[in-house]
């Protein structure tokens, strides 16, 4: 068992290379490199890595392909991928999720809002599979119960919608369930507002699913809402804080079960 985080971080520029394990040695967290997706791709087998991060461009197998085929590797699936995209616009950050990225993150790229993310990643990673329960694999991030206010304004297409108020049914290191007065169209993208008990946290978000009202009459709407990138540091520190002190709060009822 590792002491310390392992993070593969996979990008065909060794200056950045050399700039990623820098910032994670200052977060006592340790890195190994690859300089391009098919030595990622065997490095990843051979060291397991709590974390993979990857640019989307490289020679020969780009960073979409990359974490597809880590996607596909039944030993290397549950391990989150951070990946740097080739700018902000929603296009990019959703071929990155689709391939099965967990978060973006748009070069050129500060430290504070990288480490948020590696860390909030790190903390809520689960790549460990149980011997006796293969088929049985836990949720890259576990969901917890919270009911809080969210605004949501949809930001793309031809103009934008005002504000509305839902409630949060639960929420993730990489998204949320909650209900809504109005539809949003999958893919959708949002600006978001989480009224929680650690402070408003600003999520720039999508629609990953839409359900329909309960009953016959108008009601709220189930959405399924995807984290694309918080906004600031900030806010990802309060997402994490807030996870941690969801988790705290349900391990002695976990403990009660046992």
């Amino acid at each position: 068992m590792r002491e310390r985080p392992l993070v593969l971080v996979v990008d065909d520029d060794e200056n950045l290379l050399e700039l990623v394990r820098d910032i994670l040695a200052g977060r006592k967290i340790d890195a190994v490199t690859a300089t391009n997706g098919f030595e990622g791709v065997e490095l990843a087998r051979e060291r397991r890595p709590d974390l993979v991060v990857l640019d989307v461009m490289m020679p020969g197998l780009d960073g979409y392909k990359t974490c597809a085929l880590l996607k596909q590797d039944a030993d290397l699936k549950g391990i989150p991928v951070l990946m740097f995209t080739a700018g902000e616009a929603v296009k990019f950050n959703e071929r990155a999720f689709q391939a099965g990225a967990a978060f973006c993150l748009a070069k050129p790229f500060e430290a504070r809002p990288f480490i948020s993310l590696v860390e909030l990643a790190l903390s809520r990673a689960r790549t460990y599979v149980p011997p006796a329960e293969p088929e049985r694999r836990r949720r890259a991030f576990p969901r917890f119960q919270a009911r809080y206010s969210v605004t949501a304004r949809a930001t793309g297409g031809m103009a934008e919608r005002q504000e509305v108020v839902g409630l949060s049914g639960n929420i993730s290191a990489g998204g949320l369930l909650c209900t809504l007065p109005e539809r949003f169209s999958v893919m959708t993208p949002l600006s978001l507002r989480v009224e929680t008990p650690a402070g408003p946290v600003a999520i720039a978000g999508s629609v990953t699913w839409c359900g329909s009202s309960a009953g016959r009459r108008a009601g709220p709407i189930p959405h399924g809402l995807r984290v694309l990138q918080f906004r600031t540091p900030d806010d990802a520190a309060r997402w994490r804080k807030l996870l941690n002190a969801l988790e705290e709060a349900a391990q002695p009822e976990r403990e009660g079960r046992t």
